[in-house]
């Protein structure tokens, strides 16, 4: 089992489906529950500097689930990811992948949630580490850091593409 949360036009999707193949995967994302009917201009170009349609983006992110599937069973999951989340089943995925909002407050509710969510061997991994702290997504790295502060989880990898993963002190 595993997730994807913030899919936007399903670009890491389809990266999921070509190297790991899982038996089921969730993705989950805010589209125009989030956005509204268009994305805001946060992305520049990354989000046609406003123009992308939330409804446009999702219907990319079903048509990779419909070219590269397979079988795969997936589910695509519009809204509130930390609301998302909390109907699951506590250690129900064995890898999560999330790349939201990358704020500091969210991001930690995110981990909170997973460290029930994800199975006692499972991985917490993601997108956009960044070590300065003038950047936009630096809350990111600080609420993953302080996660594995508050709880039994630690930092395994950060790489040069700013991509992260977590696994628990004592699986267990």
């Amino acid at each position: 089992m595993a997730a994807e949360i913030g899919v936007f036009r399903g670009e890491f999707t389809r990266a999921i489906f070509t190297t790991n193949r899982p038996r089921e995967l969730h993705l989950i994302d805010g589209w125009w529950e989030l956005h509204g009917e268009h994305f805001p201009l946060w992305g520049g170009d990354y989000t046609e500097f406003g123009q992308l349609s939330t409804r446009q983006a999702y219907d990319e992110v079903n048509e990779v689930v419909r070219q590269l599937g397979g079988d795969t069973e997936t589910t695509v999951h519009v809204g509130d990811d930390c609301a998302i989340l909390a109907t699951f089943p506590d250690h129900y995925f064995d890898w999560v992948y999330l790349d939201t909002s990358h704020q500091y407050e969210h991001t930690l509710q995110e981990l909170r949630i997973l460290a029930n969510k994800v199975k006692r061997k499972g991985v917490i991994s993601g997108d956009d580490w960044q070590d300065n702290p003038t950047h936009k997504h630096h809350g990111a790295s600080v609420a993953i850091k302080e996660f594995c502060l508050e709880d039994d989880w630690q930092l395994d990898e950060r790489d040069s593409f700013r991509q992260w993963r977590l696994s628990r002190r004592r699986p267990g």
